[in-house]
């Protein structure tokens, strides 16, 4: 398993360094913008750093092997969602911070207002692994990824529905 997620770690350095570097400019910008897509949707792409990590593992025929190692499907899923989720804590975090700055900046901070913002955070960053990981290990990455698509476009229409009345 600690093989397994030192792997994905030099992983996400070699290959996701831009959507890394994006999630910290995109909470940077939510400093001074409004809009919630600038800490939301940071969010969201760190948790789906594991299905980027599987596409490039598919291309390189990892899975393949990965089947004469010592490892069985259930540690890799696990660890599929250790990455997931410490991605997600990684951009939470970011996120409360940024959004501190932006309620001091405002003379509105409270401890209630970043942990009500790190409860709504982490429930929207759940979203991407519960939903697309499970397709995409028992389909595949493709139609995992059609199954993710047609969620966020149902969820999107709910909070439209809900906002506007």
């Amino acid at each position: 398993m600690k093989g397994l997620l030192i792997k994905d770690l030099y992983m996400i350095r070699k290959y996701c360094r831009m959507l890394v570097l994006m999630i910290v400019v995109f909470l940077g910008v939510s400093v001074v913008e409004e809009g919630a897509i600038f800490t939301v949707y940071p969010v969201v792409m760190a948790g789906l750093i594991p299905s980027t990590l599987i596409a490039y593992e598919e291309r390189s025929r990892w899975d393949v092997y990965c089947n004469v190692l010592p490892v069985t499907k259930t540690q890799i899923v696990i660890e599929k969602y250790i990455i997931s989720f410490g991605g997600i804590m990684f951009a939470i975090i970011l996120s409360c911070i940024t959004h501190g700055v932006k309620l001091s900046m405002a003379g509105g901070l409270t401890a209630a207002a970043v942990l009500s913002h790190f409860a709504t955070m982490f429930s929207v960053s759940l979203i991407g692994p519960v939903v697309v990981l499970p397709f995409i290990f028992a389909i595949g990455l493709e139609k995992g990824r059609i199954v993710y698509y047609i969620t966020v476009g149902v969820v999107c229409e709910i909070a439209v529905m809900f906002t506007t009345g």
